[in-house]
């Protein structure tokens, strides 16, 4: 009989300790493929994925309460129906003041300006941990699991592991994380001694094999948000709201027609709400920058993807989002998201290789092959195309879009 396992998170502790380090919101984070990678080849029992968290309450008068309520209710939507058991405690507002003293950076500063204290709210999560406690003693009794996999450096939890172990002879894993912080090395996460020597299996999990389970997300579009469908789902996926969202759109153009695509484009953007918009023209020298969206648009495929690899952006764009970030795609910046840039050239209304390019392998963030700017008279030639393709062909039109979530691929949009 196969080892039973159940897995308990402590959500907020994980969140502090590794996906925060990573520049990681929970809701980036595949949690479904991370159970499995700690199960291994033991069987997951019934009820035996376990995700205890906080839950965040909309406050009058505070919209970021409400974006981050909304955000917590689709990310408990896709856990249970991946059939998670989500436990949770509602965060306390609590009133805090810092003195200003020698602590305080610049505190001569403040306290000449007559700033002598800063009264300021902070969020705290109550009795998460003597859920998490309870849960892992009675499963243990009811004999639920062989191995509990405890995903929390919380000292509180050392009582319940050592009644689970010393009185059902249950073993208990211990998941921890070393992760440096290169600004202050104080921050550095590292795994707790006690839990260590307070449990049977241990395992020290790094940066790399987080990253791993980064839930990638792009909109590729043919002719960008001009559906309230469309916007609706963009409003609905951008990690932030999106007056909060930094978006650097990356455009290559040779004419006058294309340039004002690309303008058109940041007007569009402008009128759902985005406010920080940074114009990267390949043109220019690139100097990297933090984006929460990457938005790349604008011009022949063939020299934009060609104009991509000259500037090294390529990387730049794969790193960002394999560890994130957005990815949009308006016509060719959709192209060029996939394995290859082939179906650019394609049919009567293809692109023609004005730079004589190649090496048509694009950036490789999803096998998705999408046929922008589609039309009924064109299916013959998408038919003809699909025969050959050894990926997935998405044709769009200029009303629709491909929405891709981790391993999920969803066209929106009526036809």
């Amino acid at each position: 009989m196969s080892e039973r396992v159940q897995i308990f998170i402590d959500g907020s502790n994980f969140y502090h300790l590794a996906l925060k380090k990573l520049g990681l919101r929970d809701v980036q984070f595949d949690y479904d493929a991370f159970a499995s990678f700690l199960a291994g080849d033991r069987a997951i029992s019934n009820m035996g994925k376990r995700l205890y968290v906080g839950s965040v309450r909309e406050r009058e008068g505070n919209p970021k309460s409400v974006f981050a309520m909304s955000r917590q209710t689709a990310l408990f939507s896709r856990l249970k129906s991946d059939n998670w058991e989500i436990k949770t405690s509602t965060l306390k507002v609590r009133e805090e003041e810092l003195i200003i003293d020698g602590r305080v950076k610049d505190h001569k500063k403040l306290l000449k300006a007559g700033i002598k204290k800063i009264t300021f709210e902070r969020l705290r999560e109550k009795g998460i941990d003597v859920k998490m406690a309870t849960d892992l003693i009675t499963a243990a009794i009811d004999d639920r699991y062989d191995t509990a996999i405890v995903v929390s450096s919380d000292a509180d939890l050392i009582p319940a592991i050592d009644w689970v172990r010393y009185r059902t002879k249950k073993k208990v894993e211990y998941v921890g994380f070393s992760i440096p912080d290169s600004e202050d090395e104080r921050n550095s996460t590292k795994p707790l001694l006690s839990l260590i020597q307070k449990t049977d299996v241990q395992r020290t999990l790094v940066e790399s094999e987080l990253r791993k389970f980064t839930i990638k997300k792009l909109l590729l579009t043919s002719g960008g948000f001009i559906n309230p469908e469309t916007v609706e789902v963009l409003l609905k996926e951008t990690p932030k709201q999106v007056e909060w969202c930094k978006v650097l759109m990356v455009s290559y153009t040779k004419t006058k027609e294309e340039e004002s695509y690309v303008m058109a484009s940041r007007k569009q953007l402008e009128s759902i709400g985005f406010k920080e918009i940074s114009m990267l023209n390949l043109h220019k020298p690139f100097k990297p920058e933090y984006a929460d969206i990457i938005y790349v648009c604008g011009g022949n495929t063939y020299a934009i993807l060609q104009k991509i690899r000259e500037t090294n952006i390529d990387k730049y764009i794969i790193d960002s989002v394999n560890s994130g970030t957005m990815y949009i795609g308006v016509s060719a910046g959709s192209i060029i998201a996939g394995n290859s840039i082939e179906i650019a050239g394609w049919g009567t209304e293809g692109d023609v290789n004005v730079v004589g390019l190649m090496n048509l392998s694009g950036l490789g963030l999803t096998d998705v092959a999408v046929f922008p700017h589609f039309k009924t008279i064109l299916k013959g030639e998408v038919d003809e195309f699909e025969e050959k393709a050894k990926c997935p062909v998405m044709p769009i039109t200029d009303n629709q879009m491909v929405l891709i979530k981790g391993k999920k691929v969803k066209k929106v949009g009526k036809f």
